[in-house]
This record gives structure tokens, C-alpha cells and sequence, in this order.
């Protein structure tokens, strides 16, 4: 039988992404291109405005310049994920929903067997509970191979009864 969806394996999950109603979308030639024009955007002073999101859209669709620039956000003010695994303990907590959203997805999407532990001392003090079940259900779609931790276990068994995408 054929599959309904056809997948593509993706590690960053935002190459080679069509979606029919978007007018572009995500290859390696068009994130080249966006590279380009983020250099240009910074020089002339328009990073955080509309036409950096226009941009952007133009050359990788609007989903990818969303989560593009959501991670933009997060490095323009001083949040770095890789310090968050590093000192999970110490790095700095976002007030902005905005970017409590976008570190959630960060920290999901770098969730590996080594750090997770990390990710999961940093969620429980600086996300709200809704964000940390959705870091456990994204961190399981990204690398299915979190599971097998004592960290994402423990997490996973304490959450168990607001998931809503996964199981244990």
C-alpha cells in the first residue's frame, strides 16, 4: 500500500519543506540567500522589523522565517541554549511568552541523550508547565533516542497525566 505522507528526514526540520499555500519554501540555495540578506538587514538597522520578515518569507516561506526569527530574537537578547544546557541552573529565564515559546522549541530541538538532563533542570525553573510538556513531546518527535534517559524518564512519568501527543 502506499504511505499517506511521505517523509522526509530532515535534522534541522526546516530544508525541503513544501507547503502548497506558501509561495516559497526551505533549500539549501534559498537559506544561502537568507544568510545574505541577514547580513544586510543588521547593517542597515532593520533587524527586528517588518521588512526583515518580508524578506525572509519571500526566500523560505513564512513558517521557516517565523522560527528563523523567533531564534534571531533569542540571540539579539543575549539567550544562548547552549549556555542554558551548560548552566541550566544559572542561564537567564525569558518573561516574554514570545520567547518563552521559542526557547521551548530551541531547547526540544537540540534535546540529545547527553543534555538532556540539562534541558530538563532548565525547563522545571524557567518554563511554565504547558511549555515543558511541550518540550517532552517535541524532544521525543525530534530524537526518539531521549527516551531511553533517566532524565526524560523521570520528566516524562511526572508530566504523564497533561501529554497529550505521546505516552511513555
Amino acid at each position: 500500500t502506499m504511505p499517506t505522507r511521505l517523509e522526509i528526514p530532515d535534522q534541522c526540520g526546516m530544508l525541503l519543506r513544501f507547503m502548497p499555500q506558501e509561495r516559497s519554501f526551505p533549500t539549501p540555495r534559498s537559506w544561502e540567500k537568507v544568510s545574505n540578506s541577514l547580513y544586510l538587514i543588521e547593517e542597515k538597522g532593520l533587524a527586528g522589523s517588518n521588512i526583515e520578515f518580508a524578506t525572509i518569507a519571500g526566500k523560505v516561506g513564512r513558517v521557516a522565517a517565523t522560527e528563523l526569527l523567533a531564534y534571531c530574537r533569542l540571540f539579539r537578547q543575549g539567550f544562548s541554549i547552549e549556555k542554558m544546557i551548560r548552566d541550566p541552573n544559572g542561564a537567564p529565564v525569558p518573561q516574554d511568552p514570545g520567547m518563552r515559546l521559542a526557547v521551548t522549541t530551541a531547547l526540544a530541538r537540540h534535546a540529545t541523550k547527553a543534555n538532556i538532563r540539562a534541558i530538563t533542570t532548565y525547563a522545571e525553573r524557567a518554563l511554565p508547565e504547558e511549555h515543558r510538556v511541550m518540550l517532552i513531546d517535541d524532544a521525543e518527535r525530534g530524537n526518539p533516542d531521549v527516551v531511553v534517559t533517566d532524565a526524560f524518564q523521570r520528566w516524562a512519568v511526572k508530566y504523564q497525566d497533561v501529554r497529550g501527543a505521546t505516552t511513555v
